[in-house]
């Protein structure tokens, strides 16, 4: 499976939903969901791409292990984040 096609289409909608939240001078917070979102797309494509290499004994790294394991460990805590955004008493608290 290639995954770097995913990989550069993730960061192209990061930067497009980053953009869309400073376009008006401020920051614009309703995009907070969007941005986790996309970045936990990019986590899971770049763990699968990791995981390509991780299974061959020739590549059997430590890089391809933090590739794997650490990309799915940020995947979880972007999960965590995500359900606590959807959260009412977390959505009513102001943030500075």
């Amino acid at each position: 499976m290639r995954t770097d096609g995913w990989g550069l289409i993730s960061l192209a909608a990061s930067l497009l939903v980053l953009s869309r939240a400073y376009s008006r001078g401020g920051v614009n917070r309703t995009y907070s969901k969007a941005f986790i979102a996309v970045s936990i797309f990019h986590h899971v494509t770049t763990m699968f791409g990791a995981w390509q290499h991780y299974k061959l004994d020739t590549h059997y790294t430590k890089a391809m292990w933090i590739g794997v394991w650490v990309n799915a460990f940020l995947t979880g805590v972007g999960g965590i984040v995500l359900g606590g955004l959807n959260n009412d008493s977390v959505a009513r608290t102001k943030l500075a």
